[in-house]
């Protein structure tokens, strides 16, 4: 998937968290939330804003930080790492979870209101 296709997946799966956006950055794209940034992605990797909360869980999942080089040769470490594992299949197989839980509710709403809700005011006047 090119960093394009990426970003275009990415966005789609967080619409439902707000505004979503992106811009070119650091040779790839950041995203945004609402218009803050919440990832970058660079060469076809995925990386999450950490806070200081979440940081240790990044690291002991393994993830790895964004760094970068300066001109001066200095590395410099950002507050952005790897996503988990698995962490984009679990994500959408929510949202795909989500959305059949919608679904039934719509027809079980449907059911209940137009086939069992008339039917017992109908038992119920013949009683």
């Amino acid at each position: 998937m090119s960093d394009s296709g990426l970003v275009s997946h990415c966005l789609e799966l967080l619409a439902p968290l707000g505004r979503t956006s992106s811009r070119r950055m650091f040779g790839g794209h950041a995203l945004y939330i609402d218009g803050l940034c919440m990832a970058l992605i660079i060469q076809d990797t995925l990386y999450l804003k950490v806070d200081d909360t979440s940081r240790p869980l990044f690291e002991r999942e393994g993830c790895r930080s964004f760094t970068y080089d300066t001109k001066h040769g200095e590395r410099h470490a950002l507050g952005y790492f790897t996503a988990p594992e698995g962490a984009c299949p679990s994500f959408t197989a929510l949202y795909a979870g989500l959305h059949d839980l919608e679904r039934d509710l719509h027809r079980h709403i449907h059911l209940e209101n137009n086939v069992l809700f008339p039917a017992a005011v109908e038992l119920e006047t013949h009683c």
